[in-house]
Order: C-alpha cells, then structure tokens, then sequence
C-alpha cells in the first residue's frame, strides 16, 4: 500500500493517544433554494379565478386548506381543482356589494326564480307547482 506517509503517522496517533478532534465544522456555504415558497392564498365564496391549465374563468365555491383544493363553479359545474392551479382574478369583497347572497350565483336563474316566485305566493309558480306534482303522480301509476 501506497500511503502518504502524513496519513500513516496521524493513525499511530489516533491509535496510540485517542486524541480525537470532536468539535463540529460549520457549514460555510449557504444552500439558496431554486424557487421561492408559494404564499398562502386564501379564497372565499365569490372570488373569481382562472383555471391555469385551460384558462377558463369561474367562481370559487369552497375551499379545502386542508387538501389545498378549492372547488370551483365553471360552466354550470362544480370542479375540485389544487390551489396551485388557479390564479385569483378578483374578491368577493370587491366584486359584489355588502350584503349580496352569495348563494345566488351557484344557482340556475330559473330555479332562483322559481323558488322566489312560491316564496312570494305567486298563483303562476304554484300553477307550475301543481303540474308537476301531477306528472310524477302520473309517472308513478304507470
């Protein structure tokens, strides 16, 4: 074996006092991260965002932070999509007035109309009412 002949001595030592250096060496060089941490986002009912990966826009539902998802309402459906997939367009806070019932906005106008209508006594909507309770009546004989 072709040793350097410093190492062989500073294993004699080693070997015959047990002087061994225990004291840590700091680490000089300061690791820098390639990207920088993504801030916490937090969405609320209301708030319009673009779906990244096609550039649609839609309404956030809900929010999970617990998965980091968020459900959004686009083209009349609900998608769960990961936060880091949507980017925040506008508030809730700053797109509708105190106040706003923010159900209405998941919800068909139709259907919104309708409920509205039998909330207020309209004799049309109680028509409608009337007419489909028959039909299932109906269906239900045959």
């Amino acid at each position: 074996m072709k040793l350097n002949p410093h190492i062989i001595q500073q294993a004699d030592h080693y070997l015959s006092e047990h002087d061994y250096q225990t004291n840590l060496y700091e680490e000089k060089i300061v690791k820098k991260s390639s990207h920088e941490p993504r801030q916490q986002v937090t969405y609320a009912q209301g708030d319009r965002v673009r779906l990244n990966a096609d550039g649609r826009q839609g309404l956030v539902y809900k929010q999970d932070k617990r998965e980091q998802t968020v459900v959004v309402y686009v083209d009349d459906q609900f998608e769960t999509v990961a936060e880091r997939r949507v980017t925040q367009l506008g508030k809730a806070a700053d797109l509708y007035p105190d106040g706003y019932d923010m159900s209405r906005l998941f919800k068909n106008y139709d259907d919104f109309k309708f409920q509205r209508d039998l909330d207020r006594g309209s004799m049309k909507a109680q028509k409608q009412l009337d007419k489909q309770m028959r039909q299932m009546r109906d269906e239900g004989k045959n």
